[in-house]
């Protein structure tokens, strides 16, 4: 036998074992990557890091749990707050400070949700805008249709009513509407080309 054949057959004695090499770790999601898969604690945690946080991105998973978060305790204090217990006052007022709390992260996270499916956060201002300006509409409608109501049955004319609900029928179209393209905006799928935003 060569000796260049024994040396590739038998270990030599005088040589450190080959070690394994390890596999490389994968990279933790940081602050502004998002979580594929974020469960509904870490989409808590992450809701709450990130109260005004408007750079990098948040995942669909990370968003809708967080959503439904906000959701649920909302629904809480409201059935609280039906309940009868004599603490409907209570109830109401955390409602509504649940409602104020939870303003800014809410606009944070779309924001970030947004950066993520590789849109300008700026497309908010689309679903707010319908939003406020549908409500506007809306309670200016309600407001002079009651007004028209009392005057229509004074005078017996209900052309303010009727001009009165019809504002207030586009406002509820347009609050629609902002609820439709949140969602769609929303649904968006990930796009690794959204990293420019971390």
């Amino acid at each position: 036998m060569d000796r260049k054949e024994t040396n590739m057959t038998e270990p030599n004695p005088w040589q450190a074992p080959e070690q394994p090499v390890p596999a490389p770790a994968l990279p933790q999601a940081g602050e502004e990557q998002p979580v594929t898969g974020c469960s509904f604690k870490d989409a808590i945690i992450r809701y709450w890091k990130g109260y005004v946080r408007f750079r990098g991105r948040a995942s669909r998973s990370e968003y809708w749990w967080a959503m439904l978060f906000t959701f649920l305790v909302w629904f809480a204090f409201s059935l609280l707050d039906q309940s009868g217990s004599g603490l409907g006052a209570l109830f109401s007022l955390l409602s509504a400070c649940w409602g104020l709390a939870t303003i800014l992260p809410t606009i944070a996270i779309s924001w970030r949700r947004l950066h993520d499916a590789d849109k300008p956060g700026t497309f908010m201002f689309i679903v707010y805008g319908l939003y406020l300006i549908g409500y506007i509409m809306f309670f200016f409608g309600l407001f002079g249709a009651i007004g028209g109501a009392i005057t229509g049955l004074s005078n017996g004319d209900a052309s303010l009513l009727s001009g009165a609900l019809g504002m207030g029928s586009i406002g509820l179209i347009l609050i629609v509407a902002g609820l439709i393209t949140n969602i769609v905006l929303m649904c968006l799928p990930s796009n690794p080309d959204g990293a420019r935003f971390d």
